[in-house]
């Protein structure tokens, strides 16, 4: 995610509390170290809203129209559920400072309770990112191919 060309790891925490109940937080861990997980990470992304448990899902995104490597983080419970896209930097950032997001469309769709990226689906270069919303189509659930050049 780094691109140091040594892997890295992504923590999903999606009920931690952090200034309310269960909103949740995703971190990057860059370099492996004994501690606590907030002391560790180079990245801290948090949620801001109670009960969305942002982090339940986390992908690398890979290259997305020219942001650098990125970071999708899922939050199924914000409204209809929502998915942010961060730059892989450092410190910590909320989901106010996401480089974009994606909304569920319909109340209770919980968008974001799946991701996956780092692959180029269309061979143009960018990474494409498969959300999932388990709830959306009336319960059957649907998931969505997002191409890179178009977030």
């Amino acid at each position: 995610i780094t691109g140091d060309g040594v892997d890295d790891l992504l923590v999903g925490a999606s009920q931690r509390n952090l200034s309310g109940t269960r909103r949740g937080a995703a971190y990057l861990v860059a370099e492996f170290a004994t501690g606590d997980i907030d002391e560790i990470a180079q990245l801290e992304m948090q949620g801001k809203t109670n009960q969305e448990h942002f982090g339940l899902a986390l992908s690398s995104a890979g290259e997305l129209d020219g942001y650098g490597a990125a970071i999708a983080v899922g939050a199924p419970n914000a409204g209809s559920g929502a998915v942010y896209l961060f730059a892989a930097g450092s410190g910590t950032v909320t989901t106010d400072e996401a480089i974009a997001h994606v909304m569920g469309e319909a109340p209770d769709d919980r968008l974001g309770s799946a991701v996956l990226g780092g692959f180029d689906y269309d061979g143009d270069g960018l990474g494409d990112l498969v959300i999932g919303a388990e709830d959306a189509a009336d319960g059957a659930g649907e998931g969505l191919i997002f191409l890179g050049g178009g977030l």
